[in-house]
């Protein structure tokens, strides 16, 4: 005990002294100890936390892709496609700006970038699995699920949120509302 005091001063907390115990002598110091030191180690943690957090890359020239079962868009080239028994149709799909910020809006807002690269949110048991995928500037995620949203599956319910402000833009363009429905169907 002896030799670990002469290597290791033992430092003891006192509200208004610190008492440094060295070489088995106690060396007592009054210390101005501010009440804001919970303070200022609390608002050291929140600077250092948000300065690690990932930067969004997000912007006007950023990019996405909407892939599922039977259509496919892509906002770099405007094509949308859907896919049949023996067929495939492609026609171009041109998005405002308004409708590309909106989008890109819900990409950000659900922390796209941070999403994992594979949401499985799908029921054991439970058929069919459904398969879709999102792309935003070459980052991929790809959802499971079942045909009902899983209660726990909070990446999942992100996902969908993105996934439902595209469905709802794209879908509602005359180009693809006067596409004849997909033949292709999970069993």
């Amino acid at each position: 005990m002896n030799y670990l005091l002469s290597i290791y001063p033992i430092f003891l907390y006192d509200k208004n002294k610190i008492h440094i115990i060295e070489n088995n002598n106690s060396i007592s110091k009054k210390a101005q100890m501010k009440h804001n030191f919970p303070l200022t180690i609390f608002c050291s943690l929140i600077i250092s936390l948000i300065s690690c957090d990932k930067q969004s890359t997000i912007n006007q020239n950023s990019s996405f892709v909407y892939k599922d079962l039977t259509d496919t868009y892509d906002s770099k080239t405007g094509l949308f496609i859907r896919n049949y028994d023996s067929d495939i149709t492609t026609i171009k799909v041109h998005l405002t700006r308004e409708e590309k910020n909106k989008i890109l809006k819900a990409f950000s807002e659900n922390s796209f970038e941070n999403l994992p690269d594979i949401i499985d949110c799908s029921i054991w048991g439970h058929n069919p699995k459904i398969y879709d995928k999102l792309s935003l500037n070459n980052i991929n995620v790809e959802y499971i699920h079942n045909t009902d949203d899983g209660w726990f599956c909070y990446n999942g319910k992100k996902f969908s949120r993105i996934n439902k402000t595209i469905h709802d833009i794209i879908f509602n363009k005359n180009e693809v509302k006067q596409l004849k429905p997909s033949t292709i169907a999970y069993e």
